[in-house]
């Protein structure tokens, strides 16, 4: 059985993070939480149920500064563990849902598992990243929502950045899953575990980051350099 460290990120959305650690405290496989309360304007303890304030296996971070998604995996980084996931705070998968990403990572712990994600393509002569895919398992492109890794592909992660000149981590707001993306053993993977349930206010502006002005020119601009390089790559060592 994998031991997994769950991170939570709370930012517009802490009224989701009982609920999200309800889920995750069900699952024997979770022996570590990590719940970084990424808005300094709010105490997320305020916020979360005594139980879970008492329980020994999760950890709460209020961060002294705004944060973005990508804490996520410098949390990842700093912590001791080899396994871990990250759902988004608008998404609520079961305990079925949860055990099946689970056991397809435990068979292929080489390769990025998640839930959802993006293709690119080329639609009207342009460029596109298709999103919204879940339901269905296959590789695709990038992963957005929810992922499954390992401290190699942590690893590979900060070692890209550092190829591309990154020093700092907050560079790749819009952009961190994309990164993430390209760490594994070839594309990410898309598992199917049904339909995926969604807090109401996953597409409200203000709250949704992808609703964010630049969101798709950056990240589309971003997934077209780290394709590029690893073309290259593997023309390299052909």
């Amino acid at each position: 059985m994998l031991k997994i460290c769950a991170i939570l990120l709370s930012y517009k959305r802490p009224q989701n993070m009982n609920a999200l650690l309800a889920d995750l405290c069900e699952l024997d496989e979770v022996v570590h939480i990590i719940l970084s309360n990424n808005n300094p304007d709010i105490d997320i303890r305020t916020w979360i149920d005594k139980e879970y304030l008492n329980d020994s296996k999760i950890e709460i971070i209020n961060q002294s500064q705004r944060e973005h998604c990508v804490k996520r995996f410098e949390l990842a980084n700093n912590s001791p563990f080899d396994f871990f996931i990250c759902p988004d705070d608008d998404l609520f998968l079961s305990k079925r849902q949860y055990q099946q990403v689970f056991h397809q990572f435990a068979l292929s712990p080489d390769k990025v598992h998640g839930v959802r994600g993006q293709i690119a393509m080329f639609h009207r002569g342009q460029s596109v990243l298709k999103s919204g895919l879940s339901g269905i398992d296959t590789e695709l492109d990038i992963l957005n929502c929810f992922y499954a890794f390992t401290r190699q592909h942590i690893t590979k992660y900060f070692q890209l950045m550092q190829s591309n000149g990154i020093t700092d981590i907050n560079a790749l707001e819009f952009v961190d899953d994309i990164y993430l993306s390209f760490c594994g053993e070839g594309l990410p993977r898309c598992i199917n575990v049904g339909e995926l349930k969604f807090c109401e206010s996953q597409d409200e502006v203000g709250i949704a980051t992808w609703r964010e002005t630049g969101f798709d020119a950056k990240r589309l601009a971003v997934y077209a350099n780290l394709k590029q390089q690893k073309l290259m790559h593997s023309v390299a060592i052909a």
